[in-house]
């Protein structure tokens, strides 16, 4: 995704999801071995984050109360990007 790509995206929106595999050498968020759910959501000050939930978790559950991703490796994989769209991650 470049930036102006990312532009586009509506505000407050969840504009990606997903699963993922954790405790795998592409993908290692806390060494468990177990499949994960994800999403990234676009915020309001023109920033974005991605949270992780466990996998019998809802959608909405993920959103509100997963966990943040703070490692550029693991966010990138999951939603590839520009460097400018990284640079707006919420931090």
């Amino acid at each position: 995704m470049n930036e102006s790509e990312f532009r586009a995206l509506p505000d407050g929106k969840v504009f990606a999801r997903g699963v993922v595999l954790d405790g795998q050498p592409y993908f290692n968020f806390d060494r468990k071995e177990r499949v994960l759910k994800w999403v990234a959501k676009k915020g309001y000050a023109r920033d974005w984050a991605i949270y992780l939930g466990l996998l019998d978790w809802t959608w909405d559950e993920v959103e509100r109360q997963g966990n943040k991703l703070h490692t550029e490796k693991l966010i990138r994989y999951l939603v590839p990007c520009s460097v400018s769209v990284i640079m707006l991650y919420r931090s």
